[in-house]
């Protein structure tokens, strides 16, 4: 499950918005306060919590055949710079591993950068729509503008068409300069407006500038995580695959039984151990060719694959 922040200040509070394998039940909320539940509560310390024994009716994981009551339970609040961005709830029916753990919490780090990065690029689309109207709008001003300045030099062409031919109206001539001053007042002001709206626009560029910086240190810092959790996952893999090799070749020892003094149940117990232990170096080379995917190292062998053989590997995946 995930909750996400909704609302500031005394308002702010933690809305469930999505679930997976997870029935809603009436007696359960979907929405907690900073400090309330789990959830709420590890929002506040900003750090995960881990339940080891879950009640059985505590909460229960579904599918299309039936269910079941998970025996671990982790709390994970999502933070960017110390702030809350969301909280994932996680239920598991195998104790969750000190590796397992330490996975999801860079996990989450990373799903705080994602979250972040994509509220920047929405205030960044805000900005940028703002900006759009604001030039629709200066553009419409101009063009109403410039056909007011046109209608001026018509009309400073009528009137020296009559101060050529009926010089004795000087009254008339004083009422039509009484005009022409009021409509060069009009265009004043509204050359003040047209100077105000550009300050604006450029203001408004200079924030978007400073969303598109911080948008790109944003994806700096998200190629960091990235590189780190790949990293990571190298490492495991190779002081996992160390002890994991000397345990299949004894295994596989025993399970030859070349002295002929094990019985068959030790037998198949050795066995046993060699393919779980086979199975598990092949999830740990499939973990190394995720992190090599992610750092952009993987090399790609074009060729044909049978259907039933890539239905098989799933199976034992």
């Amino acid at each position: 499950m995930m909750e996400t922040p909704d609302g500031e200040g005394d308002d702010f509070e933690l809305r469930l918005i999505s679930t997976y394998g997870y029935k809603q039940r009436k007696n359960v909320p979907n929405k907690f306060k900073v400090g309330e539940a789990l959830v709420g509560q590890a929002a506040l310390e900003q750090k995960p919590i881990l339940v080891t024994q879950a009640p059985e009716d505590y909460v229960r994981i579904s599918s299309g055949l039936g269910d079941g009551a998970p025996i671990n339970l982790i709390v994970l609040p999502v933070l960017f710079e110390d702030q809350v961005l969301a909280v994932i709830e996680l239920a598991s029916f195998q104790r969750f591993a000190n590796v397992q753990q330490a996975f999801l919490e860079q996990l989450s780090e990373s799903i705080g950068v994602v979250l972040n990065t994509i509220q920047a690029n929405m205030r960044t689309e805000e900005l940028l729509s703002q900006s759009q109207g604001l030039t629709q709008e200066l553009q419409s001003q101009s063009e109403e503008l410039q056909a007011q300045q046109e209608e001026l030099q018509q009309t400073n062409k009528e009137l020296e068409e009559q101060a050529a031919s009926l010089k004795a109206s000087e009254e008339l001539l004083q009422t039509q300069q009484e005009e022409l001053q009021q409509s060069n007042e009009e265009l004043e002001e509204k050359a003040q407006l047209l100077e105000e709206q550009n300050r604006r626009i450029e203001i408004k560029n200079r924030e978007i500038e400073l969303a598109r910086a911080a948008l790109e240190e944003k994806a700096e810092q998200l190629a960091l995580s990235s590189s780190y959790k790949s990293e990571f996952l190298a490492n495991m893999s190779h002081e996992l695959r160390t002890p994991l090799n000397s345990l299949l070749i004894l295994a596989k020892l025993l399970a030859e039984n070349p002295d002929s003094n094990l019985t068959d149940k030790q037998i198949e117990f050795a066995e046993t151990i060699y393919s779980a232990g086979s199975d598990l170096l092949g999830l740990i080379n499939d973990i190394l060719d995720l992190s090599k995917v992610e750092a952009g190292r993987m090399d790609v062998h074009v060729g044909d694959v049978k259907l039933s053989d890539l239905r098989d590997f799933v199976e034992r995946s």
